[in-house]
């Protein structure tokens, strides 16, 4: 009689195991599809189909990179000039100022100071440009040093790193006075 017991209370408990095991594929079938439905959906987010203007722009950088090193400054300062219009989708942030400053350098050494300066004044106001001793150490930009806009530019670029530096200090006092008020 205890043999018919034990017998019986193991096939019971491996009936119980199969269910279980049956179970546990189904639940692994499940997340495996589940996996395989969020890769999709991360993919195709994710793709080129994603963020267009993102490689629009990036198209025409490049582009406009590879004319700079051939020499071809008219051209490259048009791509430069096509990328900067350019919308990125704002997840990315860009502020395009690489883009003027190139652009305006490209159209310098082009021998079109009215559009270079047109990209400078959009590099200072627009994108709060702050390198001023990058800005006037260019040597491209040496031939503008008398030109009443050149000036205008330079002293807005300066005026926007003081504001910077300025704003710097402001946070930093702030985070120091939170991290030692008592």
């Amino acid at each position: 009689m205890l043999k018919n017991v034990i017998f019986h209370y193991s096939s019971k408990m491996l009936h119980q195991n199969s269910v279980y095991a049956e179970l546990k594929h189904g639940i692994m079938k499940q997340l495996f599809l589940l996996t395989l439905i969020a890769t999709g959906i991360y993919h195709s987010a994710f793709s080129q189909n994603g963020f267009p203007n993102y490689y629009a722009y990036q198209a025409l950088y490049a582009k406009a990179d590879s004319l700079f090193q051939l020499k071809e400054y008219a051209k490259a300062a048009e791509y430069y000039s096509q990328a900067a219009e350019v919308k990125v989708e704002k997840a990315f942030g860009y502020d395009y100022a690489d883009t003027h400053f190139n652009a305006a350098r490209s159209y310098m050494l082009a021998g079109k100071s009215k559009q270079a300066l047109e990209h400078l004044n959009l590099l200072a106001t627009q994108c709060k440009y702050t390198e001023y001793d990058t800005l006037v150490s260019e040597a491209a930009f040496k031939t503008l040093a008398g030109n009443k806009n050149w000036q205008t530019i330079t002293a807005l670029v300066k005026n926007n790193k003081t504001l910077k530096k300025k704003n710097f200090i402001k946070i930093l006092l702030i985070l120091l006075w939170k991290k030692f008020s008592f």
